[in-house]
């Protein structure tokens, strides 16, 4: 169900149809997931629809904290970006993807936007690079 909610179904006719419940079994599905904070409800011109919540991003951090490499690296990434007084990212390479999982800030001229937990596609980022 998030995921179809994630793939841009959002309304609960759509969700019913992609997961192959009943429109009450959905209805039903969805106002748990609401309650929890995994979905958001919205109201259009359509009636109400959709989103993702809040409480996958929360979700996602724990993730991301829970994966040993993150707690291991920390001490090297600060120590380099010490060094270096550049920006220091940490990511795992998925596929032709790669998942940022942290970023120590430099001190150089110039800031980069804040990435952390971001999937970009691996041919354009610095980290493909080295």
């Amino acid at each position: 169900m998030i995921e179809a909610v994630a793939e841009g179904h959002s309304t609960l006719m759509e969700i019913a149809s992609v997961i192959g419940c009943s429109r009450s079994t959905t209805h039903r599905l969805v106002s748990t997931l609401v309650q929890a904070g995994y979905l958001r409800s919205t109201s259009s011109a359509n009636g109400q629809s959709f989103i993702l919540g809040s409480r996958l991003v929360e979700m996602g951090f724990l993730a991301r904290d829970q994966l040993p490499v993150v707690t291991l690296a920390r001490d090297h990434l600060t120590a380099l970006g010490a060094k270096t007084c550049d920006t220091v990212h940490l990511g795992i390479r998925e596929g032709v993807e790669v998942l940022y999982l942290d970023k120590i800030p430099g001190n150089a001229g110039w800031k980069c936007a804040r990435v952390s937990a971001n999937v970009c596609l691996l041919p354009r980022q610095g980290l493909a690079k080295h």
